[in-house]
């Protein structure tokens, strides 16, 4: 079994265990008011489960639009070439944060280019936006030479 199996198994099953505990709940505490703010508030958090649990593992994020301004470090083509995994650092936290963008040849050319140039020091910048028409949904890769000094106060 897979991760994003165990991680749907787990939600669900924490889905039913409060579902069971609400009509418990319902079943013993008929006169208590307090129950028609607990339901809402149970059911909400047990859905809402699934997404929690991805976002604590650190799993890649599926990347919208990254603006300019984060320093490209690492990418890798995930298995049976489904997915392009790469590693940016934002300039305005210092923190790495992991993506993932749907396998293109181009995109994983682009990314081997800007592997081998900041292999030579050349810290290279990554934008990625959607496709200009309402109909593309391709994401479209730039790189650039991410320039140290830009933004610095002297």
């Amino acid at each position: 079994m897979d991760i994003e199996n165990s991680i749907a198994l787990v939600s669900l099953s924490i889905f039913l265990l409060m579902t069971f505990s609400l009509i418990v709940m319902i079943w013993y505490g008929r006169s208590n008011k307090l129950i028609y703010l607990v339901i809402p508030l149970v059911l909400w958090l047990s859905v809402s489960t699934y997404s929690t649990i991805q976002g604590l593992l650190g799993y890649p994020v599926l990347a919208k639009d990254i603006p300019e301004g984060n320093i490209y470090l690492s990418h890798t083509v995930g298995k049976d070439q489904e997915w392009l995994y790469f590693w940016l650092i934002d300039i305005n936290t210092y923190v790495p944060k992991a993506y993932k963008i749907v396998y293109t040849e181009e995109g994983e050319k682009l990314l081997a280019e800007a592997k081998e140039k900041s292999g030579l020091g050349n810290p290279q910048g990554l934008k990625l936006q959607l496709g200009s028409s309402e109909q593309e949904t391709e994401k479209q890769i730039t790189i650039y030479n991410f320039n140290k000094l830009e933004g610095i106060i002297k």
